[in-house]
């Protein structure tokens, strides 16, 4: 079982990764870059503490936190994506 939380834990790690990477590969100026980079994995990381971690203060119930991990992991994901789409687009010449 404890196999199973480490990896829960590094997919975690892995989501604010990617949300960080997504808010820095962002086209915009550097203060939105930075704004966005640190602010969206602290949002969700506090997100998470409150309602999703094992001692959270209002903990979800097991099936709508269930969504709600899927979601947040599908929503990583997509950042990640699209933050790597991102990057090839502004290489291109032409």
């Amino acid at each position: 079982m404890i196999i199973v939380y480490a990896f829960l834990f590094l997919m975690e790690l892995a989501s604010l990764v990617a949300f960080a990477y997504w808010g820095f590969s962002l086209n915009k100026g550097r203060f939105v870059k930075i704004l966005f980079g640190i602010g969206t994995p602290l949002l969700v990381s506090i997100f998470w503490s409150y309602y999703i971690a094992p001692k959270a203060p209002y903990r979800l119930e097991v099936p709508l936190r269930t969504i709600v991990k899927i979601i947040l992991f599908a929503i990583a994901a997509a950042a990640f994506y699209f933050s790597l789409t991102n990057r090839q687009d502004s290489t291109k010449i032409g």
